[in-house]
């Protein structure tokens, strides 16, 4: 079988009348009755690795699962990954025997993964608990004690589950709650809301206002205030603000 990891960009895979996409991250297998067609509209980058399925030792594995696109940026498959990338990297003056040896591994790591597999969630049941996911997170905002623990109690699955329903987006957990957080300040500011800005923080879930501020910073350029100041200017007039505590660092 040949086992095809896409490094870089996408790429449509065809054989006889299958045919699966792949973006950069994830993987898929084919037999070797047929060689598989490979296209991309632009410069993609993939590693590709041939077994003999007799080394598998488990013969009842059911290898047509592998024919869907998965991710091998965590678990077995990031392990297989890693190995695969290690002997396409082996100097090409091994001895037989070392090929073997080194080949046997690689279909041990195989199995593994692909055990791995069939232990995760469909595609479909991955895509509904990250909905579930994402919802939990936008209505507990305000929680500042919303975090992994949290939304995996909530939607009955392990933090580990909640990390590799995140695993492909370019933000971490945890910066997602964050993003999300500094989105629904930046609307009030940019509309003028009337409320103090440390209250307008506190209200979704920031316990330390130097850390939103400095958040919102990096994330939106300005000030919490210089945002504030913009928006009055656009409105054409300034909202009467609730005193309280702090004002005068806070308006």
């Amino acid at each position: 079988m040949i086992l095809l990891f896409q490094e870089n960009g996408a790429a449509r895979i065809q054989q006889n009348s299958g045919s699966v996409e792949l973006q950069a991250g994830q993987w898929c297998a084919f037999q070797t009755d047929h060689p598989p067609l490979i296209s991309a509209s632009s410069r993609s980058r993939q590693l590709a690795i041939s077994l003999p399925l007799r080394m598998l030792s488990d013969p009842r594995l059911p290898l047509e699962s592998w024919y869907a696109a998965q991710s091998f940026r965590s678990g077995a498959a990031q392990i297989f990954y890693c190995a695969a990338v290690a002997a396409a990297l082996t100097p090409a003056h091994l001895d037989k025997t070392d090929s073997f040896r080194v080949g046997a591994s690689l279909a041990q790591l195989l199995e593994i993964a692909l055990r791995d597999r069939l232990t995760q969630d469909p595609p479909g049941a991955i895509t509904k608990r990250r909905e579930q996911a994402l919802h939990f997170i936008e209505s507990n905002l305000a929680n500042p004690a919303l975090g992994v623990t949290m939304i995996a109690d909530a939607i009955g699955c392990s933090p580990r589950m909640v990390h590799k329903l995140f695993q492909n987006d370019m933000l971490t957990v945890g910066r997602h709650i964050l993003a999300m957080r500094l989105d629904r300040c930046h609307a009030e500011l940019s509309n003028a809301v009337p409320a103090q800005i440390d209250d307008i923080a506190f209200k979704w879930g920031f316990v330390s206002p130097q850390h939103f501020r400095r958040s919102f910073k990096q994330r939106f350029g300005c000030s919490p205030r210089d945002c504030r100041k913009g928006a009055i200017a656009r409105l054409g007039h300034r909202p009467e603000y609730p005193a309280g505590p702090g004002t005068s660092a806070c308006t």
